[in-house]
């Protein structure tokens, strides 16, 4: 039972940490029933919280961009890659927006596949959250860490300030906040031999995305991983209490250097951000942020994916892609 205990473990590292080379589509979506929102002419609009709002029916709410300003902004973001690409800075680049009033969308290479690293920890988050609207107790189970020797090779260039510690006892719901606040990767891995292969493949059948194959490698579209924040916000997948709590986790996240820097201060983003070193050299490498930005009265998905060698010049792309939108969102 040991034995089998810790290959488990080890399959989850290697899911999580990024590591292998395939992935499998699954489309259906599942056995388990999912939340759908109910379209009504009569509510169309609930009102949300601080980081929720329901969407009944959704067509009389105002634009976040106009129909002008859309295809302007894109073009502008276009000419941003093509910059950046000439100068060597990225090599690749896939920006999606989604305006969360009124769900307008534009994308620029928004099929292309990258590796997300640690954006699957949200995911992880969700399918306890899940588990927790039919046994809320699931969240307050304590266990103690006992660190896994698939961490330790893993080079995180945005090391968490704040990480587990061998021999403490932690709660799942302190090993979530821990996760996703600071992306720590130990969390991630104690989080994921708790749940088990079918409880984190769950999310993304239940979602109709893309399911990770456990012991290969995946890869994911901005398109598909922008999804899990569009349903967050309008709590269609979790009820609005436990959306709203993973929403909180994340505005917290530690990484500034992204979607945050490029935004005025004072906003609020809830975002998850993933790094990964594509080949053993370090050489090609990726990083990505993805989240809901509240702009005021005008909210909006916003995922960017990028590889190339220099994180800190693919953390300037980022920012710049983030001002770029915030600018013509705000205007």
């Amino acid at each position: 039972m040991h034995v089998r205990s810790n290959v488990l473990t080890l399959i989850l590292v290697v899911f999580l940490l990024g590591l292998g080379g395939g992935a499998w589509f699954q489309s259906a979506w599942g056995e388990r029933s999912v939340p759908k929102i109910v379209s009504s002419a009569a509510e169309r609009y609930m009102r949300g919280t601080r980081l929720t709002s329901p969407l009944l029916e959704c067509g009389d709410l105002p634009e976040s961009l106009s129909g002008r300003a859309l295809p302007a902004l894109k073009k502008d973001i276009q000419s941003l890659i093509d910059a950046r690409a000439k100068s060597g800075e990225i090599s690749v680049a896939s920006v999606y927006f989604r305006d969360l009033n009124n769900g307008p969308w534009f994308g620029i290479n928004e099929s292309s596949k990258f590796f997300p690293a640690s954006l699957l920890k949200l995911p992880l988050a969700m399918s306890f959250y899940w588990k927790a609207e039919n046994d809320p107790s699931i969240l307050k189970r304590s266990i103690e860490y006992k660190p896994s020797p698939g961490t330790q090779s893993e080079v995180q260039p945005y090391s968490p300030k704040r990480n587990v510690q061998e021999g403490k006892k932690y709660t799942i719901e302190e090993l979530i906040e821990i996760m996703l606040d600071e992306s720590s990767n130990e969390a991630a891995v104690a989080l994921a031999d708790v749940a088990g292969k079918d409880q984190i493949t769950s999310v993304y059948q239940d979602l109709g995305l893309p399911a990770p194959a456990f012991g290969a490698d995946y890869s994911i579209t901005t398109h598909d991983y922008a999804s899990f924040f569009r349903i967050l916000y309008n709590a269609s997948y979790l009820d609005r209490v436990n959306s709203e709590k993973i929403l909180d986790i994340l505005t917290r996240s530690s990484f500034k250097d992204g979607l945050v820097a490029g935004d005025p201060s004072s906003l609020t983003i809830a975002h998850k951000f993933g790094s990964r070193q594509v080949d053993s050299s370090g050489a090609t490498i990726q990083l990505h942020d993805c989240g809901i930005v509240y702009a005021p009265g005008k909210p909006y998905v916003l995922c960017v994916m990028t590889q190339g060698h220099d994180f800190a010049k693919l953390a300037a792309f980022i920012k710049d892609t983030s001002a770029l939108v915030y600018s013509s969102v705000s205007h």
